[in-house]
């Protein structure tokens, strides 16, 4: 979508990009969380059966082939390690609480963007509340939804790995806290990445609101100092001087840096 926005750092207006350049930065951060999600499968995929309590079975079972008939890759290679591992679970929760947080910050984003005082994205019906008491408002609850979920997810990922901590290595009654936390996690990730699909396709980008908040903030400052830097052959240090800016800033001319010069 070639519409340009500006973008922010420190909270400060900074240059002006296109819209669909927010969207693939955002899609490359959901895309290493989907490699964290797979890396962590294939450390999943070990088989404990047989190992017992923690010094194996004298059943004469073949473990390889109970591993292959449930659909691991081959059983685990040390009994003590099969019953005290939690740390796969513990890698499978740190990816979740990962993706949630990028969810997070994308539900932040929205969240200010359809806000009135940024007016950029406007949610359709479907996903929008009204207010209890003001009937004015036009409420972004689903994406706080997902900004507050996040807290959840990163609470599993404490809480397994306050229950891991300081454990003698062999199995011990703590690690019976493994499932809830790994279940809630699950449950929650899906939520929020389901929520987060319906509210991207029910968006509208506000094309003109956009166009009209790029002059403020001086975007062009930046490739001003590039001008002077490549065309004068000045130094970027001095560039930067504020009294070049300053009088430069009260002419326009970082407003309108793209039609005021050429490379």
């Amino acid at each position: 979508m070639k519409i340009l926005i500006h973008t922010f750092q420190n909270a400060e207006r900074q240059h002006n990009i296109t819209i669909d350049g927010v969207g693939i930065s955002y899609l490359y951060v959901i895309e290493r969380d989907a490699g964290r999600l797979i890396d962590c499968r294939a450390r999943m995929k070990f088989s404990p059966l047989g190992a017992c309590a923690l010094a194996g079975t004298g059943l004469p079972i073949d473990r390889f082939m109970t591993s292959d008939a449930l659909g691991f890759t081959a059983p685990m290679r040390n009994s003590i390690d099969a019953v005290s591992d939690r740390y796969f679970l513990l890698e499978f929760l740190s990816a979740n609480a990962i993706t949630a947080v990028h969810l997070s910050q994308l539900g932040e984003e929205w969240v200010l963007w359809a806000s009135e005082e940024f007016g950029f994205i406007t949610p359709s019906d479907p996903v929008s509340t009204g207010s209890s008491i003001m009937p004015q408002k036009k409420n972004r609850n689903p994406m706080e939804l997902v900004r507050g979920k996040s807290g959840r997810v990163i609470g599993g990922l404490v809480t397994l790995l306050t229950a891991c901590k300081g454990l003698p290595h062999a199995y011990n009654r703590d690690l019976q806290e493994d499932e809830e936390p790994v279940f809630d996690s699950v449950r929650a990730i899906l939520g929020m990445l389901e929520v987060s699909a319906e509210f991207a396709m029910n968006i509208t980008f506000n094309r003109e609101r956009i166009q009209k908040s790029l002059p403020a903030g001086f975007p062009g400052a930046t490739t001003l100092a590039d001008y002077l830097v490549k065309k004068v052959k000045v130094g970027l240090r001095w560039s930067h001087v504020k009294d070049v800016f300053g009088g430069l800033k009260m002419n326009g001319y970082c407003r309108m840096i793209s039609r005021h010069i050429e490379f």
